[in-house]
């Protein structure tokens, strides 16, 4: 309206008092930027979406303006929100950034990107060996085979039950990864541990010596980690700026360096440079990148198809391999020799390896995907009836489900929609699938779901023969809904965390006795125990952020009375 009445353009707030079209008139009448500014500073804070902060900074020059030495309304109140999420920012601007509220608003889409259900998920890994969690305030377990030191507890003795990693009692913890032997945490600080095997130089310390206890990947220091993952023999790490980072052995190409040696210390991957990562995964041997703009990226070995560019070649640089109908990938996972892609619009797809994991029908496979057998891992492959899938494939099994996150095993798959049921399909060797029927389809697990009296699960996780789901149980008028973690499948050197090495059939709570916090018992290593449930997960998502909320206000005015 200013434009037409011959005004000049200016700020279109109402009441903004900015130089420009209606705000002349009113220059003189109490407006917006009439408030202190510390109060203009919480109100964009609180603004719905990161979205909505970006169209106050346009619109408002006066609210994106920095002040004489002091930050913009809209940067300040883009660092508020991330303090109220409890993001750790970096102590300087990345380089590639041109100011401090692009950096932010983009830091905060990537993390809404791994929402609660991400969250969970990254707080629970697993691997063929061996097994890790967080609980929320930061503490990490372990439990199963010890070899090597990648428990982290200073031995090689396995531990049937999860037990606390005392030399980790200083780190609060926000994720874990597992690889066969070897194990990464992410501290909140942006700051990666590692321990295990370190053949290859995969724990990224220089050498390949073996790390019996964790230790700080010093050749991170500078970069704020906010993602780990691990595969057999190397490692990822996705930096808070859309940055990766891969060491340890090179096969097939999964560091994506373009070489075949082992990097003993971390190293960027290059060809990222100008793209942001929003998300990594890892396989024994393959390496899963997706793109803030939903965009997947694989490299590593090609065996059995498992990359999905429609072919077996290795790929020694990440590849964009092309998702049907142009989907933005939301979350993906990576199986010994499958894949599997969930979508943002909630369908899964699969590539790879032909067995039951897959969850196809034979009608889903068309001409391109099957292209022949040739996966080179001998015989039991898969059905006679069926051929290694080389490109990703629409899952019709699921159609009718919006799946939000998946995991993949060695031979079986487990995926969770979005009203909290998980189904599983694959072989059923060990009882990985938690159901008692006797089929390899999709199909939901008992116990999961939004029904009354079910979990409604949160996340989930699966290994060679092992699944893991992360799950609510419902509250009472009393206390807020518990979440507690599940497991079924094979029980091998305490994989599962019951406390014996059996096979568990059905869903089995990790529950070491009460209360719901991870508590290590006062003693020597030999006799340390967990007394709680397993995850530690006290309340559901959102009243975790609230109770670490008022922890942290606790805390502060504590220290300051101290002081």
């Amino acid at each position: 309206r200013s434009m037409d009445a011959g005004q000049t353009p200016g700020c279109q707030t109402p009441g903004c008092g900015a130089p420009g079209g209606d705000a002349l008139a009113a220059r003189d009448a109490p407006g917006l930027l009439a408030l202190p500014t510390e109060i203009l500073v919480r109100v964009v804070s609180l603004l719905p979406a990161p979205e909505d902060v970006a169209r106050a900074a346009i619109c408002c020059k006066a609210l994106s303006a920095p002040g004489p030495a002091v930050a913009s309304v809209v940067e300040q109140a883009l660092r508020r929100r991330a303090a109220r999420a409890q993001r750790a920012l970096p102590p300087r601007l990345p380089a590639e950034e041109s100011s401090w509220t692009q950096f932010l608003l983009w830091d905060e889409r990537r993390a809404r990107v791994h929402d609660d259900r991400a969250a969970a998920a990254a707080r629970v890994a697993c691997s063929s060996t061996h097994s890790l969690t967080v609980d929320p305030e930061g503490r990490v377990a372990s439990f199963g085979s010890g070899l090597f030191g990648c428990l982290g507890h200073g031995d090689e003795a396995p531990r049937l039950e999860p037990r606390l990693i005392r030399a980790l009692s200083h780190v609060r913890a926000v994720a874990v990864a597992a690889g066969r032997y070897h194990s990464l945490v992410l501290g909140a600080d942006g700051r990666v541990y590692s321990f295990g095997e370190g053949r290859g130089g995969k724990l990224g310390h220089g050498g390949c010596e073996d790390q019996w206890e964790p230790k700080v990947v010093a050749g991170l220091a500078g970069v704020h980690v906010a993602a780990v993952a691990a595969g057999d023999d190397h490692s990822v790490c996705l930096g808070a700026d859309g940055s990766v980072y891969s060491f340890g052995r090179a096969k097939g190409g999964c560091l994506g360096h373009g070489v075949k040696h082992s990097q003993g210390v971390p190293k960027r991957v290059a060809c990222f440079r100008g793209v942001r990562v929003a998300a990594v995964a890892c396989g024994p041997d393959r390496t899963a990148l997706v793109a803030d703009g939903g965009a997947l990226y694989m490299c590593g070995d090609g065996r059995a198809g498992a990359l999905g560019h429609g072919g077996y070649a290795p790929c020694f640089f990440p590849v964009i391999i092309e998702v049907p109908g142009g989907s933005r990938v939301r979350v993906v996972a990576l199986g010994a020799w499958h894949t599997l892609v969930a979508a943002e619009d909630g369908t899964v797809y699969a590539f790879g390896q032909a067995h039951s994991a897959l969850g196809l029908r034979p009608g889903d496979v068309g001409p391109a995907p099957r292209a022949g057998p040739g996966c080179g891992l001998g015989p039991g492959a898969g059905p006679d009836s069926m051929e290694d899938v080389l490109v990703p494939t629409a899952v019709s099994a699921l159609r009718g489900r919006r799946v939000v996150a998946v995991a993949a095993g060695d031979t079986h798959s487990a995926v969770l929609a979005d009203d909290g049921t998980v189904l599983t399909f694959g072989l059923r060797t060990g009882g990985q699938l938690g159901r008692a029927d006797g089929g390899e389809a999709p199909a939901p697990v008992p116990g999961f779901g939004p029904a009354p009296g079910q979990a409604r699960a949160v996340a989930v996780a699966a290994s060679m023969g092992v699944t893991f789901v992360v799950g609510e149980t419902p509250g009472t008028e009393q206390e807020h809904a518990r979440t507690a973690l599940f497991s079924f499948g094979c029980g091998d050197d305490g994989r599962a965390g019951l406390g014996h090495q059996g096979d568990t059939l059905l869903p089995a709570r990790l529950t070491i006795g009460i209360p719901s916090k991870l508590t290590a018992l006062e003693g020597g290593d030999d006799t340390s125990t967990v007394r709680s449930s397993i995850a530690g997960y006290l309340h559901d998502a959102h009243n975790v952020r609230s109770y670490a909320r008022v922890e942290a206000a606790v805390v502060w005015h504590h220290q300051c009375w101290c002081h």
